[in-house]
């Protein structure tokens, strides 16, 4: 009998990799659902959360009101980022009255899409595609737009998101993303599931609610600051090492 790919990669996992993880002092998960994987298929006791951190650059910020009215996707065209949902959404309130969308990121296989999705469907004024962009530029553009949208599938913790809540741009994801929780729980982000009608309401909804927008861009500022900063990651990550500062 041939064993599958499959069934050797459970076998590998339960007689090397387990090994390896059980005998490290500690295991670092980028989130709960991670941390709940890593303790059901290994049965290990000492796993610690370490998520992503970034760096809040930018101390000051223009008004949310000041802003222009652009809403936004920033990330890479791959499949994965979904900006098939964005267009289709975009499509959506498009029909309903003037929106200014724009795209940003490099093409990671979708870019050809993008181009025949705007084309096709005669949305050339209102959506834009301006391919990749410096890391400069990207802060620029999150601190001068109305609103960020990443409807990416089943996302680990996504540094796009991370740099937009530090630059205080309302945004929304999508449930799937493994951040949903925590900026659930810190009113820090819209969350919605990832149908197009869905991530539109999203949108029209912060779009029309200048006191929403302060409130989910100040919240999510706290948690960058609070929870995910770089010094706050790095300091439990020397603390797990044992160093002393």
């Amino acid at each position: 009998m041939l064993y599958t790919s499959s069934f050797l990669k459970s076998v590998l996992d339960r007689l090397i990799i387990g090994r390896v993880l059980s005998s490290a002092e500690a295991v670092f998960a980028l989130h709960e659902t991670e941390k709940k994987y890593l303790k059901s298929r290994f049965s290990l006791s000492n796993i610690e959360l370490l998520p992503n951190g970034i760096e809040i650059k930018n101390k000051e910020l223009s008004d949310i009101q000041d802003r222009n009215e652009k809403i936004i996707f920033l990330a890479r065209l791959s499949p994965r980022k979904r900006v098939d949902l964005f267009l289709e959404s975009a499509k959506i309130l498009l029909a309903e009255g003037e929106y200014q969308f724009e795209i940003y990121g490099p093409d990671g296989g979708d870019a050809d899409y993008v181009n025949e999705f705007i084309a096709n469907n005669g949305l050339g004024h209102s959506i834009k595609y301006f391919g990749e962009v410096s890391n400069n530029d990207s802060l620029k553009i999150f601190q001068n737009s109305k609103i960020y949208v990443l409807p990416s599938d089943n996302e680990p913790f996504p540094m796009s998101l991370l740099e937009a809540l530090s630059c205080g741009i309302p945004s929304i994801i999508t449930d799937s993303n493994q951040i949903s929780d925590l900026v659930m729980e810190k009113e820090s982000a819209l969350v919605c599931r990832g149908a197009p009608v869905e991530i539109a309401d999203a949108i029209r909804y912060l779009s029309k609610n200048d006191s929403a927008r302060k409130k989910i861009s100040e919240n999510g500022r706290m948690l960058i600051r609070d929870k995910l900063s770089a010094d706050i990651v790095t300091s439990k990550l020397v603390s797990a090492y044992g160093v002393k500062q």
